[in-house]
């Protein structure tokens, strides 16, 4: 987490919230939903219903005054930091997880624990793979169709790849740093 915030913390005002406006609605529902005892503020037990054993690392992040409380200021901030560094749809994609993890768990099923602050919040170059320098020879054709497909669909092909303006129209968000 320390390494996304980092360039967001240097382009992001210290303690304001600059969420677009959809992002901040989503937001302040989602923190009503997870203050589960309406207290005001999301403890870690809250938070480890609907995130399991990856809860910690978030909460810590997200905890800003280190009070053992998630206040609705701090969420703001954190989601802010992360549509500044993310993008938008990054926004969207966390609310609507954790939103179908709360539902699980007050209805008693399970939920499904991914792990949040690799998959969406860390640096993705520390996940991506080697390079191959003939991908087309570990892909069979409907992999190689598939692809093609989506290329087409957000504006690109695969020899000459997606234009930026494109993937950023279609994610919803900025992309520097994600997949370039």
């Amino acid at each position: 987490l320390d390494s996304v915030f980092e360039e967001a913390n240097l382009s992001h005002p210290a303690n304001r919230v600059l969420l677009e406006p959809r992002s901040l609605k989503l937001v302040e529902n989602l923190f009503e939903i997870l203050d589960t005892d309406g207290d005001g503020a999301i403890d870690i037990h809250e938070l480890e219903a609907v995130q399991g054993h990856d809860a910690s690392q978030l909460f810590r992040h997200i905890d800003a005054n280190d009070d053992a409380n998630i206040n609705l200021e701090e969420m703001f901030i954190f989601f802010s930091k992360l549509e500044k560094s993310r993008g938008a749809r990054t926004v969207e994609l966390l609310v609507q997880y954790f939103e179908m993890n709360a539902l699980n768990h007050a209805r008693g099923n399970d939920v499904t624990v991914l792990p949040v602050t690799q998959m969406l919040i860390e640096s993705f170059e520390l996940h991506r793979p080697e390079e191959t320098t003939s991908p087309t020879e570990l892909l069979d054709v409907s992999d190689r169709t598939r692809i093609t497909e989506l290329f087409l669909k957000v504006g690109g092909t695969p020899e000459s790849g997606v234009p930026k303006s494109a993937f950023n129209k279609r994610w919803g968000g900025e992309s520097s740093e994600m997949f370039s």
